[in-house]
């Protein structure tokens, strides 16, 4: 069995039970264990105290299974067992979005209901598919979901069955950072087209540029330094970052026409 930590280090307890056989029809019992819950290989001094050290909002599921002496995974199914953490009412605006959790579990991406406004959580899912989040939004009050007037995510399908269906007087919105990934990506998209017109001569000098400088490209202008002159290795001469990026935007007019559509996006959003 493992128990509580002692002088910092996991602690392992041995104990011998009694096996108990009938003399008749020779079945066998243990004698029950008083120390641990039934299938479980910790005392229950040890689950109190794992879970309190779950408490603060610093402590992680691996700092504290180290300290026992026990997986991570299982910290987190101890937690699952005897926590259980109220629902927030949904708000106005309702946010929804996945992070990355782990890939040996079914699901890899759980998702994340947020209040847009705060920036509170509401509530957390294993996942974010459909054979989910259908469940989970069928068993809040109609009441709540007509009061979300605002549902923001990302770009993908998933969700917009579901609008329909739990949130009919709502609007869908898709979040900033997905649109400018969106963005980046066609303006991407559209170097490499023009760049492979060029690829016959890869000496030339506009096949070059849209080769090795994509990344100043694709930043915003407001993050583009304006005042430090730099040597161009593939120009050969002194510019700054904005004027590497004007030197791309001439060599075509698509290139110019996405860039400028994408600074126009940014300015919309300053208004």
């Amino acid at each position: 069995m493992i128990g509580c930590p002692f002088n910092g280090k996991p602690t392992l307890i041995v104990c011998k039970l009694r096996k108990y056989v009938c003399k008749d029809c020779h079945s066998y019992f243990v004698e029950n264990n008083p120390i641990v819950y039934k299938n479980s290989n910790l005392t229950r001094t040890a689950v109190i105290t794992i879970l309190d050290e779950l408490k603060p909002y610093t402590a992680t599921y691996s700092q504290v299974g180290r300290r026992f002496g026990i997986s991570t995974t299982q910290v987190i199914n101890l937690f699952d067992k005897y926590v259980r953490v109220k629902r927030k009412q949904l708000p106005r605006i309702l946010l929804i979005d996945e992070f990355f959790f782990s890939r040996k579990t079914k699901f890899k991406y759980p998702a994340i209901l947020m209040n847009f406004e705060n920036n509170l959580i509401i509530d957390v899912l294993k996942s974010r598919k459909q054979e989910i989040t259908v469940d989970y939004f069928f068993h809040i009050p109609n009441k709540e979901k007509e009061a979300v007037e605002f549902i923001c995510t990302d770009m993908s399908y998933t969700f917009k069955p579901l609008l329909k269906l739990y949130f009919p007087h709502s609007t869908l919105l898709v979040d900033h950072f997905h649109v400018i990934k969106y963005i980046n990506d066609q303006l991407n998209n559209t170097r490499i087209r023009i760049m492979r017109k060029y690829a016959n001569d890869k000496t030339s000098l506009e096949y070059r540029l849209l080769k090795n400088r994509s990344e100043l490209l694709l930043k915003n202008k407001k993050d583009l330094d304006n005042l430090t002159l730099k040597k161009d290795k593939i120009l050969n001469y002194t510019l700054t970052q904005a004027e590497v990026v004007h030197q791309l935007t001439l060599i075509d007019d698509e290139i110019n026409k996405a860039y400028k559509l994408k600074k126009l996006y940014i300015d919309l959003l300053i208004i």
